[in-house]
């Protein structure tokens, strides 16, 4: 089923910016502390919830995020896997990003840096907090998830993939810093887009709103027969309206899920010795006859009996 990008008003998505600039300024007003830029998110509401995978989707703004005060870091590969000394590779990749006009990234870390020095859960915690952008090397981005954990992934401060032997780098992390995302998870029926910063000018936000917008609703889950909702907001401020369908979710249609073939597990079993047992995904265990599932053992040739003696 073919979908269409939202269609959003443009006068009213411009007094939701007004009203959400005004209640900036009246917070600022009341406090003494010197305010720092804020983000501004699109929340997203949708009518039903995927049963899907985590899926990310990109967004390219006209307008775009990074600034002279974004503080960006960087996981890399690891040089030498077997040495525990991991300058060699920090040194070697901030010296590469230097070469190639990269000046955005503030820190450069390897994995093995991140399994010594981040290994404590308050670490990483800490680093999560540390900067407002993380980017890594498409070839350990599989890696991630299990060292990172939760201070991360659980706060959807997901680390954006970039390809550092890209012909163009200098642009390849233009595009990842510049550029926002939607993270969306079966969990929850909603999410928060980074589409600007308080100190952007109202047709800056409204045009990075409606090209995010444009682009989400073309790929969200179901389409854009799937949002409910679209709210303004800051991280600290109450959100504004500018969307709402009053239709029920019994139309949104989801793509259907692939199945994944699993294939069965074979490994060792302790009540037979030196047997392997293979289990079925249907739970059935069969025992694995003549070391099925090890390599094969090369076939040694006899060789011809010698002739009788005469």
């Amino acid at each position: 089923m073919e979908t269409k990008a939202l269609d959003i008003p443009k006068a009213e998505l411009a007094k939701a910016v007004d009203g959400l600039q005004k209640l900036l300024k009246v917070s600022n007003a009341k406090s003494d502390i010197l305010q720092e830029r804020e983000k501004i998110h699109l929340q997203v509401s949708m009518k039903k919830i995927p049963n899907l995978p985590e899926q990310i989707i990109k967004v390219n703004l006209p307008h775009g995020l990074y600034t002279a005060d974004t503080d960006v870091c960087l996981f890399v590969k690891d040089l030498d896997k077997k040495s525990r000394e991991f300058e060699v590779s920090e040194e070697h990749f901030s010296d590469m990003l230097v070469e190639k006009g990269v000046n955005c990234v503030r820190k450069v870390i390897p994995l093995k840096a991140l399994k010594l020095e981040y290994k404590p859960f308050e670490a990483k915690r800490n680093l999560s907090n540390e900067f407002d952008l993380f980017l890594a090397d498409s070839r350990i981005i599989r890696l991630l998830p299990s060292l990172l954990g939760k201070s991360f992934y659980g706060r959807k401060r997901n680390p954006i993939q970039v390809d550092l032997e890209a012909k163009d780098l200098k642009e390849e992390i233009s595009k990842a810093v510049n550029n926002t995302r939607c993270i969306l998870k079966n969990r929850g029926s909603s999410c928060l887009v980074t589409v600007g910063y308080s100190d952007m000018t109202r047709d800056q936000i409204v045009e990075n709103v409606l090209k995010t917008v444009e682009q989400l609703s073309l790929k969200f889950p179901g389409g854009s027969n799937n949002i409910r909702s679209l709210h303004i907001k800051t991280t600290s401020s109450a959100s504004i309206p500018f969307f709402v369908s009053l239709d029920s979710g019994e139309t949104v249609v989801f793509p259907e899920r692939k199945k994944e073939k699993n294939k069965p597990v074979i490994g060792e079993i302790t009540t037979v010795m030196d047997k392997k047992v293979r289990v079925t995904m249907d739970g059935k265990v069969k025992l694995v006859k003549g070391g099925e599932g090890d390599k094969p053992k090369k076939n040694r040739k006899r060789k011809n009996p010698k002739a009788n003696d005469k």
